[in-house]
């Protein structure tokens, strides 16, 4: 298993979302699919790749990969 970390796809990173109903008012929100750290963590199993090489063509902006059990 592969655990790969990537910058959250949901707020881009930044780890806070901004709702806006309009231009005048806008209400900062803490991402809930990052919890605000701006990055996420991703599962793969060893078996559908050669090596990390394989795995960097899926996640070419990957933060960090890591071999795990």
């Amino acid at each position: 298993m592969y655990e790969v970390t990537i910058t959250c796809p949901n707020c881009d990173g930044a780890g806070s979302i901004v709702m806006s109903s309009d231009l005048s008012c806008s209400i900062e929100h803490e991402c809930c699919a990052c919890a605000g750290i701006g990055r996420t963590l991703v599962s793969e199993a060893a078996e559908m790749y050669e090596d990390t090489a394989a795995l960097l063509e899926d996640y070419p902006n990957a933060i960090k990969i890591e071999r795990v059990a």
